[in-house]
């Protein structure tokens, strides 16, 4: 009975010292994702401003704006323009005149104006003042770009943007 009794005793003592050690090998899922913040002008003259920001399949951005702008008759707006669309005389017709626009590589505009604006796609993102006529406008809205990754290289894993620290999978 002695004897059965200690093996008993010595399997448990045993699983009480391996069982955390899986479970803390397994359990440290919990990685901080890195935080990118770019910080770009978007020139009212410009009919596209590159941000520099490149998504990548999967990535999603966040954007918000502020500042002002003259339309070139003195009257400044901010980057949700006015409250009617633009013509097809516009950068991104069908959107709000006179507001921040974006596009990704050779999308479709999409409205930005304040924001927060959350997009994903694939190219460079690229924003603007959507007007028809440039040469007349002046200043600049400020847009702030922020986005998330998670370290390493992401071998395998579809769930997440990676930013490839090195020495990390």
């Amino acid at each position: 009975m002695k004897k059965y009794f200690l093996v008993v005793v010595a399997v448990l003592s045993l699983f009480a010292v391996v069982a955390p050690l899986g479970a803390s090998a397994q359990g440290n899922s919990s990685v901080t994702p890195f935080q990118s913040v770019t910080v770009v002008n978007v020139y009212a003259i410009s009919v596209w401003n590159d941000t520099g920001v490149t998504l990548t399949p999967g990535m999603s951005v966040t954007i918000s704006a502020s500042g002002s702008v003259d339309r070139g008759v003195g009257q400044l707006t901010g980057p949700d323009g006015f409250n009617f669309l633009c013509g097809t005389v516009c950068t991104g017709a069908g959107l709000p005149i006179y507001s921040l626009i974006g596009q990704i590589g050779t999308g479709a505009p999409f409205f930005v104006g304040t924001g927060p604006t959350t997009v994903s796609g694939e190219g460079t993102l690229s924003l603007a003042f959507n007007d028809g006529l440039y040469a007349d406008n002046s200043g600049f809205f400020v847009a702030t770009i922020s986005s998330e990754c998670m370290p390493g290289n992401g071998n395998g894993d579809k769930n997440h943007t990676h930013c490839g620290a090195p020495g990390q999978n």
